[in-house]
């Protein structure tokens, strides 16, 4: 399960991570990770009928890549959780979220449930890249893919989840349970950071137009 490409990975974090005198490291970091997940999860949301409903299978019926996806996660899990710890509390939480969700996964044997909710480290590319270049393009592409894949399709996807553990769900002493609190913790956090850029993206335009007419 694990292979060549997933020591390679952490090497290059720690290098990556002790070059001190490097401004963007963090946002290094972050950006090949998301790079790497979105690319896999992505992959398998086009080719794998079973994406959707992937809770209905254990981890042996399951493409490999499912594995492989989570498996770069938790080495990233040690990065992340040591940049969260600089910044502000909604980050510190996604950093525990990610913790909580990496440990059940690999103590139930669910790995492939935390793959496909890493198809929304697709909008951290566009986060990234906004870090490093400022244009109003990369501001642009990121409210784009974050509203697509945070707003959209990861409440979709938490939708099929629900409905297809739903008497497991409601009777709270299940694993899908935490699941689902974990679900809607992130669905929270997603839909506080929506609210954010669109409150930032309408003062932008609403002053713009307003110096305009002046």
């Amino acid at each position: 399960m694990i292979h060549i490409f997933h020591c390679i990975y952490f090497i290059f974090n720690v290098l990556i991570d002790q070059c001190y005198i490097f401004k963007y490291k963090n946002n290094i970091i972050s950006l090949v990770h998301a790079l790497i997940t979105s690319f896999y999860s992505n992959y398998l949301m086009l080719i794998d009928d079973k994406f959707f409903n992937i809770s209905l299978y254990t981890y042996e019926e399951v493409h490999p890549y499912y594995l492989t996806t989570s498996i770069y996660s938790i080495i990233y899990l040690f990065f992340h959780i040591k940049s969260a710890l600089k910044l502000d509390n909604s980050i510190k939480i996604h950093a525990f979220m990610l913790s909580v969700m990496s440990f059940i996964s690999i103590f139930y044997k669910k790995m492939h449930y935390f793959s496909i909710a890493l198809i929304i480290e697709s909008s951290t590319i566009f986060l990234q890249i906004m870090h490093i270049n400022k244009s109003i393009y990369s501001k642009l592409l990121f409210v784009l893919s974050f509203f697509i894949y945070r707003g959209l399709l990861f409440p979709y996807i938490c939708y099929h989840f629900l409905m297809n553990h739903y008497n497991q769900i409601i009777t709270i002493f299940d694993i899908h349970f935490v699941y689902l609190i974990l679900s809607l913790i992130s669905n929270g956090l997603n839909f506080y950071w929506l609210w954010i850029m669109f409150f930032k993206l309408y003062y932008l335009i609403y002053n713009k137009d307003k110096i305009n007419n002046e």
